[in-house]
């Protein structure tokens, strides 16, 4: 039986709520892990939530949480992917530092100042602002605009991917155009981070979407060989610059079409391959999953940081998360497919409902089995609960 989804969006501002704490959100109030810390990209996707949902209180939880971060920012201008403020614990990851916990915090300090327009706050974060930056371009390591992501480097932490992946370019993208905002309020010059911003956007576009190019775009082109051997009629954005991998990247694809990047056309066309695959279920994390059989399998199981996750059907293999399934009806609202956007608000809503412990009635799990659509991961995740808010209001994403 299908669950309401106005009383799923009470409930996922119930659950932001309990997770609000001095510090900002916890990731979950489950013990679990590290999950009951404060985290950059957890705690700004929650924040950007409360600002689209309008709650004060979170609004100020979500500064907090942006507060957190800096305070424990490393020396050389890296935000942390999660810490414990009570124990003074700090991660910048684990295997290899989190390249996008830097990068949704921009985007965080951004769009809370876009919101509340506090110039105290502004004045408190931009020399940290300034040094993320200045990291971030270090990271492109060759001046090229395309950051390098190491395995392990971003959210997919536990999956065999590193390069120039999309996802971290939209968000470095995304970061840029916050960064010009807010030097735009400092009252400073900003002709060259708009054109890096514009060169970016042009690079992201041509080469994750490799076809034919106008002879004035060549320049654009990241690498003429790798470019060439991509070429084909695309059905989606590809997940990474590299010939290696061709992964459906769900995340990736809907911030694509969420940050305007990707055209009317690349967006339905997107849209119409996950119809073509998926149907009308819930998208997963990635496409196809990797098996025991597959190539990268071995690669796959010697990398995970507590515990092997990534089991077909689990995790970032193919498990189907609420909070991507919730950003999608932003991407669908967004290129005027209102009904599909209401299915899926719909779909995200079952799966934030389902739950194992009894007495339980929302469970707001990290993600769904791919197959038998069974709640896995830690409930109560704040992630989850800012998807069903997506989706609820998909029109109101900043």
């Amino acid at each position: 039986m299908s669950t309401k989804p106005n009383l799923g969006y009470k409930e996922a501002i119930n659950l932001l709520k309990k997770c609000s704490c001095e510090h900002g959100f916890y990731a979950s109030l489950e013990k679990q892990a590290n999950y009951k810390r404060i985290w950059s990209r957890d705690g700004v996707i929650a924040g950007l939530a409360s600002v689209v949902a309008q709650e004060e209180d979170l609004i100020q939880t979500f500064r907090k949480n942006l507060d957190t971060l800096l305070k424990f920012q490393g020396k050389k201008g890296e935000i942390p992917s999660n810490v414990s403020p009570e124990s003074g614990y700090v991660s910048y990851g684990m295997l290899v530092g989190r390249v996008d916990a830097s990068l949704w915090y921009v985007i965080g300090c951004g769009k809370f100042f876009q919101h509340t327009g506090e110039k105290q706050f502004l004045d408190f974060h931009y020399s940290g602002i300034c040094k993320v930056i200045s990291l971030l371009e270090c990271w492109e390591f060759n001046g090229k605009d395309f950051i390098f992501v190491p395995e392990s480097g971003d959210w997919a932490d536990e999956m065999p991917r590193r390069g120039y992946l999309l996802y971290d370019q939209v968000l470095y993208y995304l970061a840029l155009e916050e960064f010009i905002k807010i030097k735009e309020a400092k009252g400073e010059k900003n002709k060259y981070w708009q054109e890096k911003k514009n060169r970016l956007g042009k690079k992201i576009k041509i080469n994750f979407w490799p076809g034919k190019v106008d002879e004035k775009d060549e320049e654009y082109i990241y690498h003429k060989s790798t470019f060439d051997q991509l070429r084909k009629d695309n059905a989606f954005w590809l997940e990474s610059f590299d010939v290696n991998s061709q992964r459906f990247d769900a995340f990736a694809n809907i911030l694509a079409i969420i940050s305007g990047i990707a055209d009317k056309k690349q967006a339905k066309a997107v849209v119409k391959y996950i119809t073509h695959i998926f149907g009308d279920d819930l998208l997963p994390a990635f496409h196809p999953v990797i098996s025991p059989k597959s190539e990268e399998w071995s690669r796959l199981q010697a990398n995970y940081s507590f515990e092997f996750k990534n089991k077909p059907y689990l995790s970032q293999n193919g498990g189907l998360w609420p909070m991507i399934n919730g950003l999608y009806c932003v991407a669908l609202d967004k290129i005027e497919e209102k009904e599909l956007a209401d299915h899926y608000l719909q779909k995200t809503t079952d799966a934030n409902y389902l739950h194992e412990r009894k007495g339980e009635k929302w469970g707001f799990y990290e993600y769904l089995h791919g197959k038998n659509k069974t709640p896995n991961g830690v409930s109560s995740m704040i992630w989850s609960a800012a998807g069903q808010v997506f989706a609820f209001k998909p029109n109101k994403i900043l």
